[in-house]
């Protein structure tokens, strides 16, 4: 199976129909189309995420390895949504986030959104408290 380094990203597109979706990438051996069909897609994301993960929290005590420089990219959230809906047939609070132009969306069962809504409340409390004695 030849091999392509991806040099660049060139663009990307969505069939009209939103079954398949195109990838336009320069390589080290020229340009290239990757098709994608759409039941693939999350497939190939979740892959890219996957190794995403790995590749920035790989022994995560040991630091930045050389030329790395940070381990761990945080994403700026710049815009939120919560609502009610069904998610795979359990009512879930329904939590939009928003950095640039990407968009997720996470549905959680009530169990969850009540640990995360204390959780994040004990962190806005750090927060708070931080200001306070500066």
């Amino acid at each position: 199976m030849p091999s392509y380094q991806i040099t660049a990203l060139k663009d990307a597109a969505m069939s009209s129909d939103r079954q398949r979706f195109s990838i336009n990438v320069g390589t080290d051996k020229g340009p290239i189309t990757l098709i994608i069909k759409a039941d693939h897609l999350a497939a190939l994301i979740a892959a890219l995420q996957g190794l995403e993960s790995r590749a920035s929290l790989f022994e995560p005590a040991s630091g930045p390895k050389p030329g790395e420089p940070v381990q761990l990219h945080v994403e700026v959230v710049d815009y939120h949504h919560i609502g009610i809906g069904e998610v795979n047939g359990t009512p879930s609070v329904v939590l939009g986030l928003r950095s640039g132009p990407v968009s997720r969306w996470y549905g959680l069962d009530a169990l969850r959104a009540a640990g995360v809504r204390d959780a994040l409340a004990a962190e806005i409390r750090k927060l708070q408290d931080g200001r306070r004695r500066n």
